[in-house]
């Protein structure tokens, strides 16, 4: 009995360390390890200087709550303005996707799985993002922009694919006030 106990714990701790390992791997991957928000230019450009002195990869975005509609079906996420989004996405959400053949200069947008089934999407589809945070003065409606899903990613990690959404930089600091962040 004592035998067959040990071996059972021995093994319930060897399956609880390989199952942390692969959680933090894969958090790792889609996470940022650090984030600087709300930087002025003159301590950006200080900051990138430090950055690239003491070769350290980072990233230069814009991250802010949207909302993404679907026909009647809409979601409330996160949306990560990265800059060159297009170029490194496999850097930042991995392998695990589903992606459109439509041209890398459209404004487009990479969608988690779980989104995509909530919302009925699919790539190449369009949906529409609203930001509640600008309005138009004079019709006093929210500020919106159509994108199309270029790529569905698998993160398998809670509700990341629920609540985040990527996009590049360039037509996020178009659409929202900025708001300019190094990760």
């Amino acid at each position: 009995g004592l035998i067959l106990g040990s071996v059972i714990v021995a093994l319930t701790f060897s399956i609880m360390n390989g199952m942390e390992e692969a959680i933090f791997t894969k958090l790792k991957n889609i996470s940022f390890t650090a984030k600087i928000e709300n930087i002025s230019n003159r301590s950006y450009l200080e900051i990138k200087d430090i950055l690239i002195k003491n070769k350290i990869n980072y990233y230069t975005g814009i991250e802010d709550q949207v909302a993404i509609f679907n026909d009647t079906s809409f979601r409330n996420v996160t949306i990560h303005g990265i800059e060159n989004f297009d170029k490194n996405y496999k850097n930042i959400i991995g392998n695990e996707l589903e992606i459109s053949d439509i041209p890398l200069n459209t404004s487009s947008i990479y969608i988690g799985e779980d989104l995509a089934i909530k919302l009925n999407l699919n790539p190449g589809d369009i949906i529409d993002i609203i930001s509640f945070k600008q309005f138009n003065i004079l019709l006093g409606l929210p500020k919106s922009s159509s994108l199309i899903v270029k790529g569905v990613f698998k993160a398998n990690i809670l509700d990341y694919e629920y609540r985040h959404v990527f996009i590049d930089n360039m037509f996020l600091s178009d659409f929202l006030p900025s708001n300019k962040s190094v990760y």
